[in-house]
């Protein structure tokens, strides 16, 4: 697998296609667990840039190992913990933004810091596969929930959650094809998304 930085990745992915550029490198690479082709729906990508199916790491994990299988770096906890913890952070915020006057712009310092958390985690988890997490990512990018409001960004993980099935990233997808937030207007992909 490349050396390259999360960000780096994540900035790869911003093509107007449904498949990823990045995803198209996938259908050469081999998961080194299982040994088959590595595809967009199955990735998991850890903090030490390794890349397995994530059925083949929570597999891993089933056995007892806390390690990546191929560094030994340590795991991060796993992508349903994160996307719990993260979930729970993140309703807190929401419950006191909505008390207060319901706008995510007035974030004090201490929400915004939780608020880093939230997407700290979140993206932790949607790099390990975690289909609501990748949802959740392109809410918040879409809304600007507690980060910048950035609609490639949010095509980008919506686009991702989609490719797994996500049946609300597919109609969000849809709707910033048909609005052309993030991406080129085109009512066809945004009809091919909502099917």
């Amino acid at each position: 697998p490349s050396e390259r930085s999360v960000a780096a990745a994540a900035a790869a992915a911003h093509a107007d296609n449904p498949v990823l550029v990045e995803d198209q490198e996938l259908l050469d690479e081999e998961c080194l667990v299982c040994m088959e082709t590595m595809s967009a729906l199955s990735l998991c990508t850890l903090p030490c840039l390794h890349r397995f199916h994530a059925e083949c790491l929570n597999k891993w994990r089933s056995f007892g190992h806390q390690t990546c299988p191929l560094c030994r770096h340590e795991l991060p906890p796993g992508p349903d913990q994160l996307f719990a913890e993260a979930s729970w952070l993140f309703c807190r915020i929401d419950r006191r933004v909505r008390q207060v006057d319901g706008s995510w712009g007035t974030l004090s310092a201490g929400q915004q810091r939780t608020m880093n958390e939230v997407v700290r985690q979140s993206a932790l988890a949607a790099e390990q596969g975690h289909a609501n997490a990748q949802y959740n990512l392109g809410v918040m990018y879409w809304n600007g929930y507690g980060v910048s409001q950035d609609y490639v960004r949010a095509v980008e993980w919506y686009r991702k959650s989609a490719n797994q099935g996500h049946a609300d990233a597919q109609c969000n997808l849809g709707v910033m094809y048909e609005n052309g937030h993030g991406v080129s207007q085109d009512h066809v992909r945004a009809v091919e998304w909502f099917r």
